[in-house]
């Protein structure tokens, strides 16, 4: 079955309010120190960053250099925070 960008758009924003709803009242520390939330933060990320790039160029008005910046960021901070 072949998705449309409509799907694409739908699994962009489902996964925004995943993270949007499970980081809600926490802090950064708190999302960090969770290992299972920050696991699931990054495959969100993932998914966003895949179903973007199935979209045509120009429905993106979108940075990818500061998506990837504020990833590798959340990356990072997340290895600061071992199991």
């Amino acid at each position: 079955m072949l998705l449309s960008h409509r799907d694409f758009l739908k699994h962009i924003a489902e996964e925004i309010d995943f993270i949007l709803d499970k980081t809600s009242g926490k802090n950064q520390k708190e999302v960090f120190e969770d290992a299972i939330l920050s696991r699931a933060i990054i495959r969100s990320l993932e998914i966003i960053g895949e179903a973007t790039k199935k979209l045509p160029v120009d429905l993106i008005r979108f940075s990818w250099k500061n998506f990837f910046k504020v990833q590798g960021k959340y990356s990072s901070a997340a290895a600061c925070y071992p199991e």
